[in-house]
């Protein structure tokens, strides 16, 4: 857990990105897909790191609801990889995967928030 955790960011600088690789970046879609992703690994790192400890106090039921999170949260990155697997197979506008992402980082400035467009 403590490599893990060591392999985290701790930020996400937008000029680093822009750095990377102009083209891409410039869309704020892809910055937002970035973000989910490290988002979502440090949630799972937490919630993993939390489930330990009940783990080990023998409280089963307090480890499993924190592991059931920890699953949940991989959820949203498979569902991140497959809505880009999408754009790619071009099965999918790129405008409305960027209305993905902004869901997907929970935007209250979205008027539709939070519901989710098929």
């Amino acid at each position: 857990m403590a490599r893990w955790k060591a392999s985290l960011v701790s930020s996400i600088p937008v000029c680093g990105l822009v750095a990377r690789n102009p083209d891409a970046y410039k869309w704020k879609g892809l910055f937002r897909v970035w973000v989910v992703r490290k988002a979502a690994l440090w949630r799972m790192h937490d919630l993993m790191a939390q489930s330990y400890s009940p783990q080990q106090m023998g409280d089963g039921l307090g480890a499993r609801i924190l592991l059931r999170s920890g699953l949940k949260t991989l959820g949203v990155l498979i569902y991140l990889n497959l809505i880009i697997k999408e754009i790619i197979d071009r099965k999918l506008n790129f405008h409305v995967f960027s209305e993905r992402t902004v869901r997907l980082l929970g935007s209250h400035n979205d008027p539709d928030w939070p519901r989710w467009h098929g």
